[in-house]
């Protein structure tokens, strides 16, 4: 995975600490950022499968459905 900028861990540490109102370190805010970061490389993933799909479809129609 990419650098995670000293920024990032900041934020993501205060937002967790606001919402956990525990304390949360550097480990457990890398991966969170990875975790999330993962989470919308998954939703990326399935829109390209569905797009290949969706083109496929529609070139087998132009094509008389063969």
């Amino acid at each position: 995975m990419a650098q995670i900028s000293p920024k990032l861990m900041e934020q993501t540490i205060k937002v967790f600490e606001n919402l956990s109102c525990e304390m949360c370190s550097q480990e457990d805010a890398r991966q969170a950022v990875e975790n999330i970061c993962g989470f919308f490389q998954v939703l990326q993933d399935w829109d390209s499968i569905e797009e290949n799909e969706k083109t496929a479809l529609s070139s087998q129609a132009n094509r008389g459905g063969k």
